[in-house]
């Protein structure tokens, strides 16, 4: 479909899901690209974002999704 994000196979989640592993994550209930930043450079599979029950806006959320995705991670994102 043009113009459609295709998905990124290449995410920690669906790897560790194909290879039939356990999947290994972090729940972030606050908004902190650094964390992030930091979880990116250990094993991990995804990340977690409480936007339920955390202080986070759409803009945020955004930003948050971006950094997993530059170290891999997958962002699983609730609102």
């Amino acid at each position: 479909m043009p113009g459609a994000m295709a998905a990124n196979d290449n995410l920690s989640l669906k790897a560790a899901l194909r290879e039939g592993r356990m999947a290994h994550g972090y729940n972030l209930q606050f908004p902190s690209p650094w964390v992030i930043d930091v979880l990116g450079r250990v094993d991990l599979d995804f990340v977690f974002i409480d936007g339920e029950h955390g202080p986070f806006d759409l803009t945020t959320l955004e930003d948050l999704c971006r950094t997993a995705e530059r170290y891999n991670l997958t962002p699983m994102a609730r609102v």
